[in-house]
């Protein structure tokens, strides 16, 4: 299929037998993966109609971007990384959003005291500084294990 794949990437020439080819290659990529991939996408953004969200912008990505790809390369392996990257776009837009709900929530329910929440401050303060100071991997490797609860061996496929 990486072949079929590499020879019919939009871009490249194609006439309208390489464009049938296309869709019709594009169409079996899809039934293919798009299991597999909601089940990884889940696995990170916890919600299943988000991961079919991601999985959707997945293959929108793949598609739109199948003149990177190198014939070399793992097709499953760079639909995994696409959808990776969609995943953690979807779940840092989800988490903006929500942390900016609950900033400007005027609920009555007060949660913790202001001693309380400064101790908070500081501590996230300190633990995104350390984060911060990672490598994007290693970084990404400990909010997959302890924001998302992800196993070792869910966490090294996500990261590839």
């Amino acid at each position: 299929m990486n072949r079929v794949v590499h020879r019919s990437r939009p871009g490249s020439e194609a006439r309208g037998d390489d464009r049938e080819r296309l869709a019709t290659v594009f169409t079996a990529l899809v039934e293919r993966y798009q299991a597999p991939l909601a089940r990884f996408a889940y696995h990170i953004v916890r919600d299943p109609d988000e991961a079919n969200d991601v999985v959707q912008e997945a293959f929108l990505r793949a598609y739109r971007n199948l003149g990177a790809f190198h014939s070399g390369r793992s097709l499953e392996r760079w639909l995994f990384a696409i959808a990776r990257n969609a995943a953690l776009d979807s779940y840092r837009r989800r988490r903006r959003a929500t942390a900016f709900a609950q900033r400007y929530d005027d609920g009555a329910t007060v949660v913790a005291g202001p001693e309380e929440l400064a101790v908070r401050d500081d501590e996230a303060a300190r633990i995104h500084g350390a984060l911060g100071d990672l490598p994007e991997r290693y970084r990404e490797a400990l909010q997959l294990y302890f924001v998302h609860d992800l196993r070792y061996r869910e966490i090294a496929d996500a990261l590839g």
